[in-house]
């Protein structure tokens, strides 16, 4: 497996820990927020309150579950076993994924599964992560795993809010914006700059927005 280094930073829950899992090593502070491994869904069903307001709803739907979330009426029967069976199916992959990125048996996962949150702490006695450290730490291992010495490679901390390095702090999960430097003809710049690319439109929009306004911001720049 190629190293990838995770640093969960304040939150990687539910899906944060999906994508989290398959880190070949996991850090996280000992106050970090993860684990929720489960799926769960619901609607309100709001036909009695409808009925008080007169309010009236048409659907127009074409196959037979496609309007499974509708909220004026409730789950029959059958759909409700439609419901659990899907749920079920995506826990079962979701404990899949977690027991082979972890390397733990899947009976193992359920036991710190089931929708519990775990702090940092619990992760690592429970196996959910490897060390504790933040994202200088994961950097640095990423670095020495890719075969780059960390003491060619410099990393900077940006003001939160600069349009240099848009799309979504909520991704992040850490206070400051990273600016990571690599050799420009490594091999590692090249696989990180066609990740990149895709977002560069969303970049564009970075410029039109200042500081107090709404803004997504990616967490790293890579140059």
């Amino acid at each position: 497996r190629k190293p990838l280094i995770i640093s969960m930073g304040d939150v990687a829950a539910s899906g944060g820990y999906y994508v989290a899992a398959a880190g070949q090593k996991i850090y996280c502070d000992p106050t970090t927020l993860t684990g929720s491994i489960g799926i769960f869904t619901g609607k309100f069903a709001l036909n009695g309150l409808y009925e008080k307001v007169g309010y009236s709803t048409f659907t127009n739907k074409r196959g037979a579950r496609s309007d499974l979330y509708t909220l004026d009426r409730p789950w029959t029967e059958e759909e409700k076993g439609a419901v659990r069976e899907q749920i079920t199916y995506l826990y079962e992959l979701f404990l899949g994924q977690v027991s082979a990125g972890r390397d733990m048996e899947r009976d193992a996962v359920d036991a710190v599964g089931r929708g519990r949150i775990w702090s940092g702490i619990d992760a690592l006695n429970n196996g959910l992560c490897d060390e504790h450290g933040g994202i200088i730490d994961a950097v640095e291992e990423a670095a020495r795993l890719g075969g780059v010495d960390p003491e060619d490679m410099t990393v900077s901390a940006l003001p939160v809010g600069s349009a240099l390095s848009p799309i979504s702090p909520i991704l992040a999960g850490v206070d400051a914006e990273l600016t990571v430097e690599l050799p420009q003809d490594s091999a590692e710049l090249g696989a990180l700059r066609a990740l990149i690319e895709p977002l560069r439109p969303a970049a564009d929009l970075a410029l039109l927005y200042t500081d107090g306004e709404a803004l997504a911001l990616l967490p790293f720049r890579f140059e």
